[in-house]
């Protein structure tokens, strides 16, 4: 008889309760029922405690999407642990620095991406135990088999143990580690209570029920990932894991699985209403609605993806892993707002402050501040940007002597009259240029009216005399053709003088970071190489 805690209690617990022989996780090769998942997650919890882990020890997750990680996360939840998913495209220098900062004592992983890292893994300063999900460690060079444990071969020896409570709502229940697009990635250190209410909170605005057949294809390592995992256990549906890698197969694996809900990024998007003819070969009626967040989608994507998935519900959402989601827009206001991000989800406010902590008013651009529920501790060993990003509420009357923390996201929104927000851009990623401050969307959202592009980027880049330049990295779309000078010739006709390009750079793709968002500094390096060869 297992006995769990938290996460595995509120959110595992129940489902494996009223589902116990359902489907609760699919992958192209196998599936596991709500009570498989229930016990083979407290056998593995077992396990980790007979090897030393103990209450508040981050213990390091690098697998492939697959059962197997589902397992560990809820195992390590049980024995009290910590969790730290490692995404699994990140190579040796990421892996590394993830493990060494945040002191990961324990990691589970599989032959093949331990192969990825075995020529240093005597770099983990703190990984004290590995166990693999198979027994093909032999074949690893360079490893102590002193550290490493087939996790098959200790699973099978468990038959019964009694795990007892260990955390509470406040415990941290994971680091989740930012995609590094502005900068080294920082563990932000997220709650079982964060996790808990924003399972409840989700699923309560989807609609989800235990009918529901959620297609899984972003990483678990990414939030928003996480988010389909834990809101479909919740609700005691069904998840089916799948691997982005090819528009067709996914279309096919929605149309044959029966998928009812399906979470996206706008790479993601783009990629599928390119796909447009071909998408009217499959069947969707199954599929009840779809997100978008980690990046704002054009109004042609929005208006395409309607087309492709008419039966279904769009969520267009906004989040920052910080404080995991913030708003989200109601499909019924999609056609009429297609450029809002919305207004705030349940049990969370929303403030738009300027530069004194003042709220804006109607189309005056601030500053989103995330106030209320799903807040996380801040940033693991890290107080000096904690107390940046996490601070006093300043609308609260000091006389109450109450101690409220807000996150301030570094995002720029304003709000109209009926209290819609939209996104303007980064805090950090405004570009000053001639004395003015330009919004790196705004840009982007005026060359978008030509239809000829996929995706358009721009940055701000420093030049010698330390003024500003902007630089657009444009793909077009397939079988169109535009010119530096067409694009030049449209701007000139929509936009003042200081918010022209100075460069136009066409790319046949722009790269993303490993969660999906574009990323921005990468292109920033390109746009230095391309001014320095040229000047």
């Amino acid at each position: 008889m297992f006995s769990s805690n938290m996460i595995t209690q509120t959110i595992l617990k129940d489902s494996s309760t009223r589902f116990l022989e359902k489907k609760a996780i699919a992958s192209a090769s196998k599936q596991i029922t709500y009570k498989e998942l229930e016990e083979s997650s407290g056998k593995l919890a077992a396990l980790l405690i007979e090897n030393g882990a103990e209450r508040g020890d981050r213990i390091g997750v690098y697998l492939p999407k697959s059962i197997e990680e589902v397992i560990s996360i809820f195992a390590i939840g049980k024995a009290g642990g910590i969790f730290v998913l490692l995404n699994p495209v990140l190579k040796k220098n990421q892996v590394e620095h993830i493990a060494n900062d945040c002191g990961i004592k324990i990691l589970i992983s599989n032959s093949y991406k331990l192969r990825n890292i075995d020529n240093m893994i005597h770099g983990f300063k703190s990984v004290l135990r590995i166990f693999l999900f198979e027994e093909n460690f032999e074949q690893i060079p360079n490893i102590s088999s002193k550290k490493i444990f087939p996790v098959s071969g200790f699973l099978e020896k468990i038959t019964d143990c009694l795990i007892q409570p260990i955390c509470i709502p406040s415990d941290i229940a994971t680091i989740i580690y930012t995609s590094g697009c502005t900068g080294t990635p920082k563990g932000i250190m997220t709650t079982h209570q964060n996790l808990m209410e924003g399972a409840e909170i989700i699923s309560n605005y989807l609609n989800m029920n235990n009918d529901d057949v959620i297609l899984s294809i972003l990483p678990f390592s990414f939030d928003y990932g996480l988010d389909q995992l834990l809101t479909t256990i919740r609700v005691g549906g069904t998840i089916v894991l799948h691997d982005f890698l090819f528009s067709e197969e996914t279309l096919k694996t929605m149309e044959e699985q029966k998928i009812t809900g399906l979470a996206g990024v706008p790479a993601i998007w783009n990629r599928i209403v390119e796909m447009k003819n071909n998408t009217r070969e499959h069947d969707f009626t199954s599929l009840r609605y779809i997100t978008n967040s980690g990046g704002k989608l054009t109004r042609e994507t929005i208006f395409r993806l309607m087309d492709v998935f008419p039966e279904s519900k769009l969520y267009l959402m906004y989040g920052l892993t910080e404080a995991h989601r913030s708003t989200y827009l109601d499909p019924s206001m999609v056609r009429s707002k297609p450029d809002s991000i919305g207004k705030a989800i349940p049990n969370v406010e929303i403030y738009v402050l300027n530069k004194e902590d003042k709220m804006c008013k109607p189309g005056e651009v601030g500053e989103l501040v995330h106030r209320g529920a799903l807040i996380s501790r801040g940033y693991w060993n890290d107080p000096f940007k904690t107390d940046e990003i996490f601070r006093q509420n300043p609308l609260t009357p000091s006389e109450t002597f109450w101690s409220e923390k807000v996150v301030y996201s570094g995002d720029l929104v304003k709000s109209d009259e009926e209290g819609f927000l939209y996104y303007v851009g980064r805090r950090d990623e405004m570009i000053k240029k001639m004395g003015y401050r330009v919004s790196p969307v705004e840009v982007e959202e005026a060359i978008s009216k030509m239809n000829k592009f996929w995706s358009v980027v721009a940055v701000g880049i420093e030049q010698k005399n330390l003024e500003q330049e902007i630089f657009c990295f444009v793909v077009l779309k397939k079988g169109a053709k535009c010119t530096k000078r067409e694009i030049l010739h449209f701007l000139r006709n929509s936009l003042p003088s200081y918010m022209i390009p100075g460069e136009i750079i066409f790319k046949e793709r722009v790269p993303h970071t490993p969660s999906g968002k574009i990323d921005r500094a990468l292109l920033r390096k390109e746009a230095y190489t391309f001014l320095h060869e040229t000047h």
